[in-house]
């Protein structure tokens, strides 16, 4: 027995084991806890003193329930803000440029690295998760809910917390300085208080009884494994990217993430199609088709923040065979090859919400246009400025703008697009209305996708019509701009020539 425990502890990832151990003997965490464990215990004698006090004769049924809510709000607040945090800044200091060489002198992968990172932040929410256990099982002594739904609502919390802290590795990981790592912090808080107050209420009203959810039927079974599904599914997108991230440039660091979004892509469209055949309505698929599209948009953003060119590590692994490399080029790293494997992604799951339609109709005959429409809009908004972004970035050559840093370009452009407009017509044409933009300026914003989606929604055909003749316009001319620089990519994705033995002398 020992010697299969010697063995196991040897098959351990070591960055659990050192996460972990930090963890355990860290002033921090034991202090956290400490405090943790007194406030619980004195919102606990709150409640039942004040339920007390309130109504010494009466048997409140529900007062389990309220304090499982109290202690719930506690448990989760106090994990979505320390665990992710921890484990972010962790790996933040290490991804730093003083410190940058503590992930590279090291044999393990960086798959190896972030997957050991976040089973030890697993590890640290379990441990916070069992010393509410006292808590939890007293609030279910007192009656007003049962054993099912606190494991239900736990499970959601604990989700929840791990994708939070997948979202925290994923910032940590992207290279950035200083400030730039203070903005996607704030980012990353305000994206970890939206996720435990959204799971928070929603939590509430299960608990209450006022929600939809039925735990006696196989609906609610089988829409919790979906739930399940994409929350592992977007956890695994966001732990592709960081690996892809955190790996040298010169590897081929795109090729893993492109083949898990398609697998997820797929995987995800034969769910959502059993789902949609199941209830009888296409709107399942329409989800598949709109998060289809929102990735593979993420996908082009992506893609232009990489290499124009291959280093010797990933040409050597080009494929000889011709045939081949259409299809390699779409996996493996690089800017055009990604812009490409964005956009046939992003067409593919508009046409197949179009499909879809066909096969299983609608109730409503308008849901296919304007499902299809803000399907391609999307995409074709997020191709249109990250070309533009490409094209402004190789103008500014010269400039402090690398590759990896087009997406700032994208991102300034975009908040142009969105703001110029108000300030034309503000400046030029007429004071703003409380009452919104009027039909006959609609054309001004169509430089915002936001006003011009919105729009699509109404069913307003003549902006429909203008929006999309001013993106095939403004796509053809920055795809013409950028021809050149895709074509040479395309040209140059040959492995390198075999070198010629030296005859013998």
């Amino acid at each position: 027995m020992t010697a299969f425990l010697a063995r196991l502890g040897d098959r351990i990832n070591p960055i659990v084991v050192k996460e972990t151990r930090q963890a355990v003997n860290s002033r921090l965490v034991a202090a956290f806890l400490l405090i943790f464990l007194a406030v619980q215990l004195v919102v606990m004698l709150l409640v039942i003193t004040g339920r007390e006090l309130s109504n010494p004769d009466d048997m409140n049924l529900r007062a389990g329930r309220d304090m499982f809510t109290v202690v719930q709000g506690i448990l989760l607040g106090a994990c979505m803000i320390l665990i992710p945090t921890m484990t972010g800044a962790r790996l933040a200091s290490e991804r730093s440029d003083v410190n940058v060489d503590l992930l590279f002198i090291s044999s393990l992968t960086p798959r190896a690295v972030l997957s050991g990172k976040l089973f030890a932040a697993g590890a640290l929410a379990l441990l916070i998760f069992s010393a509410c256990a006292p808590f939890m099982t007293f609030a279910y002594v007192m009656r007003g809910l049962d054993v099912p739904t606190i494991l239900v609502v736990l499970t959601a919390d604990y989700l929840a917390v791990l994708l939070g802290t997948t979202f925290a590795l994923f910032l940590a990981s992207v290279p950035a300085n200083r400030g730039l790592r203070i903005l996607l912090g704030l980012g990353g808080f305000i994206f970890m208080c939206y996720l435990g107050a959204g799971l928070l209420a929603l939590s509430s009203e299960f608990l209450r009884g006022s929600s939809d959810f039925d735990m006696s039927s196989w609906d609610f079974w089988l829409g919790g494994v979906g739930v399940v599904g994409i929350t592992f599914g977007s956890m695994g997108q966001l732990f592709m990217w960081s690996v892809a991230l955190i790996s040298p440039p010169a590897a081929n660091r795109a090729f893993a993430v492109r083949v898990y979004t398609l697998g997820l892509w797929i995987v995800g469209g034969f769910g959502f199609a059993i789902w949609s055949l199941y209830v009888g309505h296409p709107e399942p698929m329409s989800v598949w088709g709109l998060l289809g599209c929102a990735v593979f948009s993420l996908q082009m953003i992506v893609a232009v923040c990489e290499r124009d060119h291959w280093g010797a590590r990933v040409a050597c692994r080009i494929p000889r065979r011709a045939y081949f490399r259409p299809l390699a080029f779409l996996f493996y790293s690089g800017a055009a090859g990604g812009l490409a494997f964005g956009v046939i992604g992003a067409a593919a799951s508009a046409v197949g919400i179009v499909v879809w339609y066909l096969i299983v109709p609608s109730t409503r005959s308008s849901d296919t246009s304007v499902l299809a429409l803000i399907a391609a809009l999307v995409p074709a908004y997020t191709y249109c400025y990250c070309l533009t972004a490409a094209l402004v970035r190789r103008l500014l050559a010269k400039s402090l703008f690398r590759p990896g840093y087009t997406w700032i370009i994208a991102g300034l452009l975009f908040g142009l697009g969105c703001t110029v407009p108000y300030i034309v017509r503000f400046a030029f044409l007429e004071s703003y209305s409380r009452y919104g933009y009027s039909d006959e300026l609609t054309p001004l914003y169509v430089t915002n996708p936001v006003v011009m989606i919105d729009d699509a929604i109404r069913h307003s055909d003549t902006s429909i019509i203008f929006t999309l003749f001013f993106l095939v316009v403004w796509g053809g001319v920055v795809t013409a701009a950028n021809a050149p620089w895709f074509i040479k990519q395309v040209t140059k994705f040959q492995p390198p020539e075999p070198r010629e033995e030296k005859a013998d002398e």
